[in-house]
């Protein structure tokens, strides 16, 4: 190290940092000049305050204040801290991210007109908007916002928000109120003696800072030309403040658009509570062009394990120092003479991976190919989970050699590979013998099943023989008591009674129809079942039967049918007897049985017939006289 300044020689070198000789900006008590690490070759922005030349109280208790709150944040558009450092002499140098680009002040002043256009000032209010939703999610309030405070890099693509020696946490239940900051970018709050405020007096310097970039002159300032004394000047500049924008400024306002007009009328409102607040910021449609584009408020991702530990092992190698020593150093003391070092290169990595303008990122119009591709990326993320999971349930069962015949097989592109049949036709599939021609089938019902019978993997359905000579090769129709192949399935069984309904002529079919609709009667009415399924029993065996038929009444060959058992009531049936004094009455009696069914005679003539009938079944036999 060189002689302090004290010696009258100007310092050249500080700890890992020689001094280029560029001065980068000057202030009140501290000076900025611009330096290169030794180890690195990477060119920094050193901080050096002497705190023997402060002479405000303030400044001098909150000296360290600015490296805390400067340690707190991650943003691609805030200057980012390396290290601190503070010699025996008591001078404090931090060294911070350069932007060797100059001041936004500057670079306004020396375009062709003195200002920018509505779209290049849209550009850098989203970098200020995405800062500033960063600063105040964090709890950080500048207080200091100017252009003078806002650096630009080399090729004047994006701005670093620099020096926050006024800036301060805030908290809601702990309200800021000591009130600094420069008089013409100042809130009209922080001009009333005890008035509390918070983030919104940023806003109002961001609306300040986009007033003069699209206008090329601030909307208050002062008139330094008059011949009063400052204590005056200051109360016309509060008076101009506290009225907010006045017809003069709409006026100029007035060549930009509709959006950009409403935005700069809500930020500089005198009310703080009318204030637009950073939230909508990041939505309003001239930040965002009419939502085309999303703001992010923390586009700098933390370090992944990964990689601060790479970084680390290239420390040491670099400093010749084991691994642990370094990680132990930069846990310790985040912004020392290592930390330092590990500060600059995560920095560098972390911002090297983000893209485009590393704050925003664009939306795509939302039509139908862009909404079909995102139905099948999503199709694509499924099947991925898919994949993954099921890979992760192999790798938890913990067999290494997995046997691939048991996985099911992937979809190839080779298309003779046969085509999975549904359930009730595919064990039809293996049948070796040809079945009939479903052409020659003239019900369409059974032609639609002997046609599904008849597919195959191999070809389409041909014309084969009759079913008379191919049927004895599957099965005797004629013995029904065959036992069906166990092997075959239901399909088998369900295609053998279709062969069996084709088999049949039309006069064996309407035969059987009736003779089934036959038997779906006397499912439900047991008692008039025939002898041949249920013989002649008492009152008592009768009930019985219609709970538990019989099984040793029935012939070879005959099976119980299960609706008979479960449609026959199960009440027990009581004695009934006629009342010989209850002539005509039918309502008499258990109505859940009759015991006498009414009779019908052969009479032609209708009056006849229903005189006679009343007599047949309402005059007993024999009367009582």
């Amino acid at each position: 190290m060189s002689p302090p300044e004290g010696g009258g020689r100007k310092v050249v070198a500080i700890g890992n940092y020689r001094f280029t000789g560029r001065l980068l900006g000057r202030g009140n008590f501290a000076r900025v000049e611009e330096a290169v690490h030794n180890v690195l070759n990477v060119r920094v922005a050193v901080k050096i305050m002497d705190v023997n030349e402060i002479k405000e109280d303030y400044v001098v208790k909150h000296l360290y204040r600015e490296a805390k709150l400067m340690a707190k944040l991650n943003h691609l558009c805030i200057a980012a801290l390396y290290q601190t450092m503070q010699r025996s002499d008591n001078v404090y140098y931090l060294v911070t991210e350069l932007a060797a680009g100059g001041d936004l002040c500057t670079f306004i002043k020396n375009q062709k007109h003195g200002k920018l256009n509505e779209s290049t000032t849209r550009y850098y209010a989203r970098q200020f908007v995405s800062a500033l939703a960063h600063m105040h999610n964090v709890g950080v309030v500048h207080r200091d916002l100017k252009m003078e405070n806002v650096m630009l890099n080399l090729e004047h693509t994006q701005i670093k928000i620099v020096d926050f020696g006024l800036s301060n946490i805030y908290h809601p239940d702990e309200p800021l109120r000591t009130h600094c900051g420069s008089p013409e970018y100042a809130a009209p709050e922080l001009f009333v003696t005890g008035k509390k405020y918070g983030p919104e007096v940023d806003l109002w310097s961001f609306g300040i800072i986009l007033y003069g970039m699209v206008i090329g002159q601030l909307p208050f300032i002062s008139n330094r030309s008059e011949q009063i004394s400052s204590q005056e000047r200051r109360k016309k500049l509060v008076s101009q403040i506290s009225r907010g924008l006045g017809s003069a400024h709409r006026r100029l306002l007035a060549l930009f658009s509709q959006e950009f007009r409403c935005m700069m009328n809500r930020m500089l409102v005198a009310d703080a509570r009318k204030r637009i607040g950073i939230k909508e910021l990041l939505v309003h449609p001239w930040i965002t062009e009419k939502g085309k584009r999303i703001i992010k408020p923390n586009p700098v991702k933390k370090l992944e394990i990964r990689d601060s530990t790479k970084l680390m092992s290239d420390i040491a190698d670099i400093l010749q120092l084991p691994v642990d020593e370094v990680a132990t150093s930069i846990r310790n003391e985040p912004f020392s003479k290592i930390g330092g070092i590990y500060n600059i290169l995560a920095h560098t990595f972390a911002i090297n991976k983000l893209s485009g303008d590393g704050i925003s990122r664009a939306v795509p119009p939302l039509n139908i190919e862009n909404f079909s591709r995102k139905l099948d990326i999503s199709n694509k993320d499924v099947s991925h989970s898919h994949r993954i999971t099921t890979s992760k349930y192999l790798t938890m069962s913990g067999n290494d050699s997995i046997n691939k015949s048991k996985l099911p097989a992937r979809k190839s592109d080779n298309t003779t590979q046969s085509k999975i049949r549904p359930r009730t036709v595919q064990p039809m599939i293996n049948r070796e013998q040809d079945l009939v021609d479903y052409r020659t089938i003239k019900s369409p019902t059974l032609r639609r099943k002997a046609y599904s019978a008849s597919l195959s993997s191999q070809n389409r359905p041909s014309t084969v023989s009759a079913i008379t000579n191919k049927l004895p090769k599957v099965i005797d129709l004629s013995k029904p008591d065959v036992a069906k192949p166990a092997s075959r399935g239901r399909g088998l069984v369900n295609g053998v009674n279709t062969l069996k309904k084709v088999s049949k002529g039309p006069k064996q079919e309407e035969d059987e129809r009736v003779r089934s609709a036959t038997e779906r009667k006397l499912r439900y009415r047991p008692d008039k079942m025939t002898s041949l399924t249920r013989p002649a029993t008492t009152n008592e065996a009768a009930t019985n039967l219609r709970r538990y038929p019989d099984i040793s009444s029935l012939n070879a060959g005959e099976r119980i049918n299960p609706r008979i058992i479960r449609a026959t009531p199960t009440y027990e049936t009581m004695p009934f007897e006629m009342s010989p004094f209850a002539f005509g009455d039918n309502d008499v009696g258990d109505t859940r049985k009759k015991v006498q069914k009414l009779k019908k005679p052969t009479i032609y003539d209708p009056i006849a017939r229903c005189i006679a009938g009343y007599v047949v079944n309402n005059v007993p036999k024999k009367l009582p006289f």
